[in-house]
């Protein structure tokens, strides 16, 4: 833990891997995905069983153009999603990761997942296209 001190008083504590996390959603939002890889490494190394540190990675890997390690990290942030709506966001995000890998079932699969796990966008497009979910 690292501890931030004003006058004596220590008035958060932020865990590193936190610390990197947070560093990596910076990087990720400026579009620096290999500055965001490398924080989400560091994050995962501390603690390796955090959904959002793997998706994140899968994200960055995705973005990268690193589509096997992107599918290998989604699925194992699968693993690790502790409710709905993360597993919801991973099977949405594969989907599209199916879609830019050229994987029509795969698309089809995610779709349907994520909206069965209630995505509302997955949900509009089964609608949409008269996909039962």
């Amino acid at each position: 833990m690292v501890a931030a001190v004003n006058n004596n008083h220590a008035f958060a504590a932020v865990a590193a891997d936190v610390q990197y996390a947070l560093a990596g959603h910076d990087y990720f939002k400026m579009g620096n995905w290999n500055a965001a890889l490398a924080q989400f490494n560091a994050a995962i190394n501390i603690n390796p069983n955090v959904c959002g540190y793997r998706y994140m990675r899968a994200a960055c890997y995705s973005n990268l153009g690193m589509f096997p390690q992107a599918l290998a990290e989604y699925n194992t942030a699968l693993n690790f999603a502790a409710n709905n709506i993360d597993r919801a966001n991973i099977h949405f995000d594969l989907a599209i990761l199916a879609d830019a890998m050229d994987d029509e079932e795969k698309v089809f699969f995610h779709i349907v997942a994520a909206a069965r796990f209630g995505h509302p966008r997955a949900q509009q497009l089964c609608k949409e296209y008269g996909i039962p979910f």
